[in-house]
């Protein structure tokens, strides 16, 4: 084998693991150190408390109207085993809006 093969394929080999570390450390480990980090910020603070001093909605039970957010979900937020989360808090969310105008048809056009 030609040693410059073998150079370049070492070199590959390095430049693999190190876009593999990097990726990794990207996701798994610098994301949730700065989750923390601004957490810690005036602005989040605020967030935060008022969040917690927001009044919760009162649950309805599944068939009686209203229902849980998701298909699936118990009482307490969680599968409907009663193995939960724990409480969930209720944040209102404005309506969306259409992001884009709708198409108009061309109307078809016979072929013959």
């Amino acid at each position: 084998m030609d040693p410059r093969a073998s150079a370049l394929n070492d070199f590959g080999l390095a430049l693999f693991i190190g876009l593999m570390s990097g990726a990794y450390s990207s996701i798994f480990i610098a994301s949730p150190i700065l989750s923390l980090l601004k957490e810690r910020e005036p602005r989040y603070v605020e967030i935060r408390r008022r969040l917690a001093a927001y009044p919760r909605r009162a649950k309805s039970s599944p068939g009686h109207g209203g229902g849980w957010s998701a298909p699936g979900l118990g009482p307490d937020g969680g599968d409907d085993d009663g193995h939960g989360s724990g409480p969930v808090a209720v944040v209102p969310v404005a309506p969306s809006r259409p992001t884009s105008r709708p198409v108009a048809v061309a109307p078809a056009i016979p072929l013959g």
